[in-house]
């Protein structure tokens, strides 16, 4: 499972498989035991490195297992070396400016909730719960939906309930990738929820506040469901589906009052940061030059680690001299649609 070279040389310096100054004992042990290898490696600046051999092996994290293949490079610190395929298969995020391990993905997708906050649903006084019956679904997509909320289940992000006198009807959609997507129709509940204020901002104001030349955007994965719901609140939730009643635990996508809730989250987390940004689950990150705009990264992304969000890696764009937030491109010329 040889990585392409150029992945390897980008990888050498960062890699969390690298174990500096290792001792002379281990590392005549793992020449002894490594197989020969023809393969080129190249680090930084494209200067070749002297591989003494590799080291098959099967790398066990996170419990996960994934087969690896180690190189023994001969540097000053006697490294052992892997690619950032094994690091994209174990789902491990690297922190975009010191490079040490940022965030762990399950495939599972069970997101830790954010700490330190709980959203909790303010009815309309004389509120009078609403039921609607179940929608009936078309029999060729009923496994897919037991699946899917089978899924969800297992993840947490739903749980099965007895009873509720709050009652929504289920919805299903197609995603970009052809996977089920889960929808409840949360109109009922919706039309009695005192809506949760908290200001959006304009694409003027990030701008004026977002002025410069480097720029990073970090969108914060699945950002509704990491917001954990209030135990008194998850009643209001309550869905009916083929395979029972079920209820959210974290808030839901297209509750009235998630919007503001999630923003007013964000805006006491990120307070206090210049050059710092947000619409709901985007995060916009600015700077002058590389150092304005890492330094200012690197308080954004401690931050959210110790609060305990996630970010989306895959959706989620760093360093970069142009991009693209809300709908406009900014640069260090201005903005445009």
């Amino acid at each position: 499972m040889a990585p392409p070279a150029t992945q390897l040389g980008a990888v050498a310096k960062v890699t969390t498989a690298s174990r500096p100054h290792m001792p002379a004992w281990i590392w005549r042990i793992s020449c002894s035991r490594a197989s020969h290898s023809s393969q080129s490696l190249y680090g930084f600046g494209k200067n070749p490195l002297s591989v003494k051999g590799t080291l098959p092996t099967v790398v066990r994290f996170n419990g996960q297992d994934v087969p690896a293949t180690f190189y023994l490079v001969e540097t000053p610190n006697q490294e052992a070396i892997t690619g950032l395929d094994l690091l994209n298969a174990l789902s491990i995020t690297l922190h975009p400016a010191s490079h040490s391990i940022y965030s762990v993905e399950t495939e599972a997708q069970h997101l830790p909730a954010i700490e330190g906050y709980e959203h909790r649903i303010v009815l309309k006084p004389g509120a009078v719960p609403t039921a609607y019956r179940l929608r009936r679904l078309p029999l060729s997509v009923r496994e897919e939906v037991s699946a899917e909320l089978q899924r969800l289940l297992q993840a947490c992000v739903i749980e099965k309930v007895g009873a509720s006198e709050w009652v929504s009807p289920l919805a299903v959609s197609r995603r970009k990738d052809g996977r089920m997507r889960i929808c409840v129709d949360l109109r009922g509940p919706n039309a009695q929820i005192v809506a949760e204020v908290h200001p959006l901002p304009t694409i003027d104001e990030l701008e004026s506040k977002l002025c410069g030349r480097v720029y990073s955007r970090i969108d914060v994965k699945t950002a509704f469901h990491q917001l954990r719901l209030h135990k008194d609140s998850r009643y209001v939730t309550a869905f009916l589906t083929p395979d029972g009643l079920m209820r959210y635990t974290p808030v839901p996508f297209g509750l009235v009052s998630s919007g503001s809730a999630f923003q007013k989250l964000l805006s006491s987390l990120l307070e206090g940061i210049p050059d710092c940004g947000h619409y709901l689950p985007d995060i916009l990150v600015s700077g002058k030059d590389h150092q304005e705009h890492d330094a200012c990264l690197r308080e954004v992304l401690d931050r959210l680690a110790r609060s305990n969000v996630t970010m989306n890696r895959d959706k989620s764009v760093f360093r970069q001299t142009t991009i693209e937030f809300c709908g406009h491109r900014l640069s260090s010329a201005g903005s445009s649609p």
